[in-house]
């Protein structure tokens, strides 16, 4: 069975609509449609939110010959030994609310710590713009002593002279 088929499979066995299990994933209705027609294909995380939120494990869902609960393997994914029979657990499903909880605290978190960055940023800048303020004396331009060379009376420094070759 292909994804799209599962996935159709899943929420009418769940009875949900396509616009709650949009509201339980965040994301659109229209995005719902095309998971379940193939026109495109889930992000990883919303593959694990889809395998929370309708009970079945991940595999399940993205596996060709995975199985879902209530239908029997096809022939080739049947298992061999008596030892390999046992089935893996299940994912337990997660109520769409819980989801939706865990993400709103998240974001709530993220929010607070660009909060807490700017005002970080700004607690530093004011005490930078406090220390250029607590400077006691400034020396205006106009009283700066400056020193005039005059170029012309200055001797030529000869680099040749200097590094003991001669000139040319």
């Amino acid at each position: 069975m292909t994804l799209e088929n599962k996935l159709v499979s899943l929420r009418k066995e769940k009875g949900l609509s396509q616009m709650e299990v949009a509201e339980a994933l965040e994301v659109s209705r229209q995005a719902i449609s095309r998971w379940e027609v193939g026109a495109s294909m889930p992000s990883a995380e919303n593959l694990m939110r889809l395998a929370r939120l309708y009970g079945v494990p991940m595999d399940a869902l993205v596996n060709e010959g995975g199985t879902l609960a209530g239908e029997q393997p096809e022939p080739a994914q049947q298992p061999r030994s008596a030892e390999s029979t046992e089935q893996p657990p299940q994912a337990e499903a997660v109520p769409a609310g819980k989801i939706l909880w865990r993400e709103r605290v998240l974001g709530a978190a993220g929010v607070l710590l660009l909060i807490g960055c700017v005002l970080i940023g700004y607690a530093v800048g004011y005490r930078q713009g406090q220390t250029v303020k607590n400077v006691k004396e400034v020396i205006p331009l106009s009283q700066l002593e400056t020193e005039h060379v005059d170029l012309e009376d200055a001797e030529v420094f000869d680099l040749h002279s200097l590094w003991g070759t001669e000139g040319g």
